[in-house]
């Protein structure tokens, strides 16, 4: 489910910023009982029918409204495999209210961003103002009060921002203790225009900012349904520096940089390849891993608000860049902390 984004809207994104105002999305519930990636649809993605012995396992069924695609079914190749998985058994603590604002890397207001209070089966809407301050608006009266008021007891609650289409999306963790939360500022980046994206084709490359993603032959591509336009599904990157990274970074992982990508949560079987510049110094033929942020409350790949590791990958012989090792590669788009292997 996707709200109110920056000036420059496509048609269709202005259409279903309407639709989500006029059906009042913002400021209330979406109940989910298997919540998608994007952390704010309406429903599950069906399961997978049941791959024949030794062949690909069946496509999943679609979602229902903005809700995510179902599995693939038994049978799957290994690399079109599940993630490791990271879900937990985890104790619900009472949100009450939680104030912000979204800032971008120059310290620049986010406006007209949705945002939400996110657990892992329900989500409170809002969205920010001229000012990037978090708000909750009123469908008939149109004014707009600072926060979002879940008043619920919620599993892993998060302060979940951007969706991905214009600016990076990150899960905050909520901590414990307190039902009333001011995160303060958080910060985003946005990503390259559209015009500026590439198209997402199997067997060819995409590459964006010095970044580059390799799709193989006979690739499987799904994406996620808050991506409308073949302008959205265009491949896009953005590099975050560590000095001016997000709270909702793990500082203890020891990542040397931040890369994000979109449209994120497009999932790859096989996993793609990932080329990016080597903007850190690492010597030739070092060994690096890449960790996928995770805002996916299925916790397939990473831990909902934390991260997981999901591919090797080396320096190449003249210094120049890094590549994710051939048997592995990344199972989707989002946002990737680089750092060299322990």
């Amino acid at each position: 489910m996707r709200g109110a984004d920056p000036p420059g809207e496509t048609p269709n994104m202005a259409l279903l910023r309407n639709y989500l105002i006029a059906f009042g999305f913002f400021g209330m519930a979406a109940t989910m009982p298997a919540c998608s990636s994007s952390g704010s649809d309406g429903g599950s993605g069906g399961t997978g029918a049941v791959g024949a012995t030794g062949g690909l396992g069946g496509a999943g069924a679609t979602g229902g409204s903005s809700g995510s695609a179902g599995q693939g079914g038994s049978g799957a190749t290994p690399s079109c495999a599940l993630g490791p998985g990271y879900a937990t058994n985890v104790t619900p603590q009472k949100v009450d209210a939680l104030n912000g604002k979204l800032v971008d890397l120059d310290g620049n207001p986010v406006a007209d961003t949705v945002t939400t209070v996110c657990g892992l089966s329900i989500c409170i809407f809002g969205s920010t103002d001229a000012q990037g301050v978090v708000v909750t608006c009123d469908k008939q009266t149109k004014i707009c009060s600072p926060g979002i008021y879940p008043a619920l007891d919620m599993k892993k609650p998060a302060f979940k921002y951007a969706i991905g289409l214009n600016y990076a999306k990150f899960a905050l963790l909520v901590p414990p203790g307190s039902a009333t939360v001011d995160v303060g500022p958080q910060v985003t980046a946005r990503f390259p225009d559209f015009a500026q994206g590439q198209e997402i084709k199997d067997g060819q490359d995409a590459a964006s900012a010095g970044v580059t993603l390799r799709v193989a032959v006979g690739s499987k591509i799904t994406y996620e349904p808050d991506f409308i336009t073949a302008d959205e599904k265009r491949f896009r990157a953005v590099e975050i520096p560590m000095a001016k990274a997000p709270e909702a970074v793990d500082k203890s992982l020891g990542f040397d940089g931040l890369v994000a990508t979109t449209p994120v949560d497009t999932d790859f079987c096989p996993h793609a390849g990932l080329i990016l510049p080597n903007n850190y110094g690492y010597p030739p033929q070092t060994e690096v891993e890449l960790y996928i942020h995770g805002v996916d409350t299925e916790e397939s790949w990473a831990p909902y608000g934390g991260w997981g590791k999901v591919s090797d990958a080396v320096v190449s012989a003249d210094g120049s860049k890094i590549e994710t090792v051939a048997d592995q590669g990344i199972p989707m788009l989002g946002t990737f902390g680089i750092r060299k292997k322990p």
